[in-house]
């Protein structure tokens, strides 16, 4: 008993240590990391990025006014995902996908088929990293 006092003591002058717990065999215990509520906190998880993004169009036009472009937006973890399309240079509907693990999450929209010859459309990722599709044409699709 004396000698496990003495060991406090130089503990307590050497590293500041104001208690010191000890299990079976003398040993300090493990220190675990508590919420205030006493329970033990889980691990954070490691946010995930998106690591590819393509758009298609579906089929042939269903008629000679829109068409429908599809995306698959794929992570390697799990995010928050926010994005937007953009049809030649003017930004267009944005939208926010929630990745609870890593993997592909599809997207659609309807666009115009009316716009000047050349017009394509694309996605852009805003978070949690910057990245842009392959970019299909809508412009003019019925001639």
């Amino acid at each position: 008993m004396i000698k496990k006092l003495i060991v406090a003591a130089m503990l307590i002058a050497t590293f500041g240590i104001s208690g010191v717990a000890y299990a079976q065999g003398d040993r300090p215990a493990q220190s675990r990391q508590f919420t205030p509520g006493g329970k033990r906190q889980p691990p954070k998880p490691a946010d995930g990025k998106v690591t590819s993004v393509k758009v298609t169009l579906r089929g042939n036009p269903p008629s000679c006014d829109w068409v429908v472009v599809d995306g698959v937006i794929r992570t390697d973890g799990p995010a928050k995902v926010k994005f937007k399309w953009v049809i030649g240079s003017a930004d267009s509907t944005e939208g926010t996908l929630k990745f609870l693990h890593g993997g592909y999450k599809k997207v659609w929209i309807t666009a115009p088929t009316h716009l000047p010859r050349g017009t394509s459309m694309h996605i852009k990722v805003l978070s949690p990293n910057e990245v842009q599709s392959n970019k299909v044409p809508v412009g003019e699709l019925c001639g």
